[in-house]
């Protein structure tokens, strides 16, 4: 697994960039092509537990937000998969 700084973003990736980015994605998203689910809450003693699964099929993407949230903030990380792989 690779940690990505922000430090890395900053250098790789222009705001131009993403903004096109976004956009291809929320047209994939629209049209079908990309699912999301709602976000998951887990409830815990004084914490909740949030998950956010995502298929971006355009990139060949998948990913899934995760965090907890409480009383000391919300930490979180944010994985992504390949879906390029193939499961025989």
């Amino acid at each position: 697994m690779h940690y990505i700084t922000e430090e890395e973003v900053d250098r790789n990736l222009s705001v131009k960039d993403v903004i096109e980015e976004l956009r291809n994605a929320f047209l994939s998203y629209g049209s079908g092509r990309s699912k999301s689910s709602p976000r998951d809450r887990i409830f815990g003693d004084g914490m909740v537990l949030n998950t956010m699964p995502a298929l971006y099929a355009d990139r060949h993407m998948a990913g899934l937000k995760t965090y907890i949230a409480g009383k000391g903030g919300a930490p979180g990380s944010l994985c992504s998969y390949s879906t390029l792989i193939r499961w025989n």
